[in-house]
């Protein structure tokens, strides 16, 4: 389950924090595209375009609570 959910700005397509900024870091001088199978959005993914799923947040949040 994720820990810190971000957003794509450029498709809304939702990662893990730390794994995609892995990604980009190492991936740094060819760049990456969405990792999402299929999806169409041809921008390469830099640390900006990351923001802040709190949808996301408050739902793990909840599955979180619900399991204990």
């Amino acid at each position: 389950m994720m820990e810190n959910p971000v957003r794509n700005i450029h498709c809304n397509h939702v990662y893990e924090k730390e794994t995609t900024l892995a990604l980009i870091k190492q991936k740094k001088r060819k760049g990456i595209r969405c990792p999402y199978l299929g999806c169409q959005n041809k921008t390469p993914l830099a640390p900006q375009d990351l923001l802040e799923a709190l949808d996301f947040k408050r739902e793990i949040a909840k599955r979180k609570q619900s399991e204990l």
